[in-house]
């Protein structure tokens, strides 16, 4: 995890630098989507101002419940109607707009 923090803040820094915005805010997803995996840590991290910081979440869910092998679009219908839990793609969602909106305070915050 070390090496990562390491690397996303040198890919902040040149993101900064090279879009002259003083200001940027990343957290590792999925497997490169942006969205948050339950079943791992979540850091975000932010550059702000030439100061890096990040902070840590644990994983929300201790077993594998992602069942990424049946894409079937009714899935999602049938969760959201209610004739079907999907706990792991409600968790990613929730999680993810957890960290969205965590990220828009500490960002506007400090």
């Amino acid at each position: 995890m070390a090496y990562f923090i390491v690397v996303m803040m040198i890919c902040m820094w040149a993101a900064c630098e090279q879009l002259n915005d003083p200001s940027v805010l990343v957290f590792r997803g999925g497997n490169g989507e942006a969205e948050v995996n339950p079943e791992r840590d979540v850091t975000l991290l932010k550059w702000q101002g030439g100061v890096a910081s990040q902070i840590s979440w644990p994983k929300a869910e201790k077993e594998h419940k992602r069942l990424k092998h049946n894409l079937d679009l009714s899935r999602l219908t049938d969760h959201w109607s209610g004739e079907q839990v999907d706990q792991f793609g409600e968790q990613a969602v929730r999680q993810t707009l957890a960290s969205c909106c965590w990220a828009y305070l500490w960002c506007c915050i400090s």
